[in-house]
């Protein structure tokens, strides 16, 4: 059974976005045997680095992408003109089967001659934009889930969300494959970076839906802190126009270091020495970022909406309600004054790397071509 995956979606500047990321774990993880069954539908742009990072594997150029076809062509002529070409390129493949993992991307909800197998990370795009966009993004779900053999969730709670906006039918279409969980074998202290620092650690896109400014008022109720905050996220007109505001008007500048970017060598440093790692995100899906902290063996405080109990497997400290800075900076001063024990971190560590084993949910992937 040979698989397409789309990489359409994915250019140089973005190869550290999320949907990115979960592409390349996948990529990452196949074995030898499944290898040289895989070809990779890829924007021009991403020929060189394809080339450098894998090597091993096939690629057809698909060149028609949102950032080539809008320079000439918008609105419908331009929908029109991407899914005539998408399914021509996809039909010519020599594949069998058809791995999309972005979101929006209108032309991938076009039939195809290949199995489609489908990802949803979240609903996000039908709750959280205008009426119309709204609308156009259920309607674009819809078509993509019944042009797909098979939509994967990457949660429950992402397919609980999905059966409750759309009909029933659908229900045999979706299953769950958990996200994998992959971290850099290397270890980095970031440059410029203090050593021996003692820091509370904030990985997460600066969005106001991720909540960090809910975690900044409980750094303020927190009069005496020997313990910076480390926030790790490019910068936003969220963070520039709200929350540095905050940081200003109470006095948290020398509190706060803020890194826009690391590498995975980088990131694996900061969960590994931090003393204690916060996710207070009001929408997710899934939620790498308290799992990738936790198997660093890095106590966590991690709210409790969503996705993330069933994810985190009730197994981290929880705080509720999201909004809730009082009893978040209760929970981040109990922490930090009784830690959990080392045996406890290393079991909860060694619990989450067995459950998102990378191997396991590419593997899972891949069947689901075969499954009826």
């Amino acid at each position: 059974m040979n698989l397409l995956i789309d990489m359409t979606h994915i250019n140089i500047d973005q190869l550290l976005s999320s949907t990115s990321i979960y592409v390349f774990r996948i990529i990452n993880s196949f074995d030898s045997t499944i290898q040289n069954k895989i070809t990779l539908l890829i924007s021009p742009e991403l020929e060189e680095y394809i080339n450098k990072e894998y090597p091993n594997y096939k690629y057809i150029i698909f060149p028609y992408t949102n950032k080539i076809v809008s320079k000439h062509k918008k609105g419908i002529s331009k929908f029109i003109l991407q899914t005539r070409k998408y399914r021509q390129y996809v039909n010519n493949s020599k594949c069998d089967g058809l791995l999309i993992a972005n979101n929006l991307l209108f032309y991938t909800c076009i039939p195809t001659q290949l199995k489609k197998l489908v990802i949803i990370h979240d609903l996000k795009a039908i709750k959280d934009r205008t009426r119309l966009q709204k609308i156009l993004n259920y309607i674009f779900y819809a078509l993509l889930i019944i042009s797909s053999h098979k939509t994967i969730a990457i949660s429950n709670f992402t397919k609980q969300d999905i059966l409750r906006y759309y009909s029933k039918f659908i229900q045999k279409k979706i299953e769950v494959v958990y996200n994998s969980i992959q971290l850099s074998e290397k270890i980095t202290l970031p440059k410029n970076f203090p050593n021996n620092l003692k820091y509370i650690l904030y990985v997460n896109t600066l969005h106001k839906y991720k909540n960090i400014e809910t975690l900044l008022e409980a750094i303020t109720l927190i009069k005496k802190i020997n313990h910076k905050l480390v926030v790790v996220g490019k910068s936003t007109s969220y963070w520039e126009n709200t929350l540095i505001p905050y940081i200003k008007k109470n006095n948290l500048h020398d509190k706060i270091i803020h890194l826009e970017t690391v590498t995975d060598e980088e990131l694996h440093y900061l969960y590994k020495n931090a003393s204690l790692f916060i996710s207070c995100s009001t929408r997710e899906g899934f939620g790498y970022t308290p799992i990738e902290a936790a198997i660093c063996e890095c106590p966590v405080i991690c709210s409790t909406c969503e996705a993330l109990p069933e994810t985190t497997l009730n197994q981290l400290e929880y705080y509720n309600p999201v909004y809730d800075a009082i009893e978040l900076s209760n929970k981040i001063k109990k922490i930090l004054t009784s830690p959990p024990s080392s045996s406890s971190l290393k079991a909860t560590s060694q619990l989450f790397l067995n459950k998102y084993s990378p191997e396991k949910q590419a593997q899972n992937i891949y069947n689901l071509l075969t499954y009826k």
